[in-house]
């Protein structure tokens, strides 16, 4: 599932280490002067691409050669190749073989790199009988070990050629002009942009993406739109993802006071996506800017909803639900056309179907503005307290776990004394109790849940849990009264919070 407000990334991946295997970290580099280092991905006699900050806390540290071949799509992956320079002096060193991943998550090492005038090809392919050649690594006291053991290949002369402008090629130029956007130096990405234009011939995909984004943060939209149409002509592979083209439009011809075209992007994507639900929300939000379009946008998503079957809410009584997010969504462009009771009834429900069952801390930097605006809508503090709940798990269990519990529990009070008696204000007042390990007082107000609202079977799980954890039920006792009861009344249970 999408998140609501959604970040287009152009297609280049950083490298992973699935389970924190393969590739190879060098843990000492032995220079007597400084020393600058440099690594390249080549593709056959061509850079690929140049990786950038391989050289940390005086390691080198190089990814695996699965992520060459599969994240970058590379057919041809040959070497590694790292430049040393030293002073006027050059070493060339051409990595083959580096380790791909693995199941026991294994990394190559080696234990040191001498700086030594010349051009070497060391193959890194596991040698059980010079596995201890390999681990000292390339310096001068093992090197003739190393060629003696087939190991290592040298030359005095150093092929310098691969550097040569002529000898670039626009996906050099291309990386190059990511690493620059990513540091927003716009200029420097300029640069390399147009030299890869000259260079990519017929088929753009990859500069025109990157020139996207660079007329994106230069403000010029228009330009960017008409690049990333470029680029969406283009061939598709893992690198191009229609539906996130078609977003990202979307986005860019808002900014650009296009809506009416962004409207027919987000069209497409609800008749051609397996998850409409995204697109259908961020169309509601792009209509909001005049009243009849944000009535027209209410209507759309309250009909939406009109067609879910009841049986849907049922199937998740206490799961998750999909149109959690058009209910948030309705809550939204309520609140932007001024009916801000209504946004926080919608707010709430999208609360009660797990909206933000995340570590996000959005809604409660949303519900922190609203509440600012608006101290008396009640049902905001709800909506607070909710995010708060469903936030604490994934802060450490710490102090500051404990402290947006409490946050959560001041929420519920505050709305309590703003005149909410609902069955969900003790629900939630239990659960956040459990957390906090106050269990006889979290089953207090499961116990004022149930006699609020009887005929309501999650009352009766809740209960069951909290008397498990104090130790009056049983683990796993289908027959606990408890458990009978949910299971009696659970077929009945409505979705339909007050």
């Amino acid at each position: 599932m999408r998140c609501l407000f959604l970040f287009f990334f152009l297609p280049f991946f950083t490298f992973a280490q699935p389970g924190g295997g393969g590739g190879l970290v060098i843990n000492n580099i032995i220079s007597k002067d400084k020393i600058e280092i440099r690594a390249f991905l080549m593709e056959g006699k061509s850079i690929h691409h140049e990786l950038e900050d391989i050289v940390q806390n005086a390691k080198i540290s190089i990814p695996s050669s699965s992520d060459f071949k599969v994240n970058l799509d590379i057919k041809d992956v040959s070497v590694l190749r790292l430049l040393l320079v030293q002073q006027n002096k050059k070493m060339i060193i051409d990595l083959v073989d580096i380790l791909g991943d693995n199941p026991m998550g294994r990394t190559d090492l080696m234990d040191s790199l001498e700086f030594i005038e010349g051009y070497f090809i060391l193959s890194r392919a596991f040698d059980k009988t010079n596995s201890g050649l390999q681990k000292r690594g390339l310096i001068k006291s093992n090197l003739n070990k190393l060629v003696n053991a087939g190991l290592v290949s040298k030359s005095a002369k150093i092929p310098m050629d691969f550097l040569e402008e002529q000898n670039l090629t626009a996906s050099y130029h291309n990386y190059k002009a990511n690493f620059y956007l990513k540091k927003n130096e716009l200029e420097k990405a300029a640069t390399e942009l147009e030299l890869a234009k000259n260079k990519c011939g017929i088929n753009c995909c990859q500069t025109n993406f990157l020139l996207t984004d660079y007329y994106s943060r230069k403000g010029k939209y228009d330009l960017a739109i008409e690049h990333l149409n470029k680029a969406m002509k283009c061939r598709k592979s893992i690198f191009y993802y229609e539906e996130d083209n078609y977003y990202q439009r979307a986005e860019l011809l808002l900014k650009a006071g296009r809506t009416k075209e962004a409207l027919k992007d987000y069209d497409y994507i609800i008749k051609t996506s397996e998850n409409p639900f995204p697109a259908i929300t961020l169309k509601a939000y792009s209509r909001t800017g005049q009243m009849d379009e944000s009535k027209k946008a209410i209507a759309e998503l309250e009909k939406l909803l009109s067609e879910v079957p009841a049986e849907h809410f049922n199937e998740r009584m206490l799961a998750w639900s999909e149109y959690c997010e058009i209910f948030y969504a309705l809550g939204n462009v309520y609140y932007k056309s001024g009916n801000k009771e209504k946004a926080a009834d919608n707010w709430y429900k999208a609360m009660l179907l797990a909206y933000s069952n995340n570590s996000s801390n959005a809604v409660v930097l949303q519900m922190d503005s609203v509440i600012s605006e608006n101290p008396k809508l009640t049902k905001a503090y709800m909506v607070r307290a909710i995010a708060k709940y469903r936030r604490g798990p994934y802060l450490g269990w710490g102090d500051e776990t404990k402290n947006v519990f409490r946050s959560g529990l001041e929420d519920i009070k505050k709305a309590k004394e703003l005149g909410l008696n609902t069955y969900e204000v003790y629900i939630y007042s239990a659960l956040i109790l459990r957390e906090l390990k106050e269990k006889n007082e979290a089953l207090a107000q499961i116990e004022q849940a149930i006699e609020l609202n009887s005929a309501d079977a999650r009352g009766y799980i809740w209960r069951y849990h909290i008397r498990q954890d104090l130790g009056k039920a049983a683990w796993g006792n289908k027959n606990d009264p408890d458990i009978l009861m949910f299971e009696k009344l659970k077929k009945d249970w409505i979705f339909d919070p007050k």
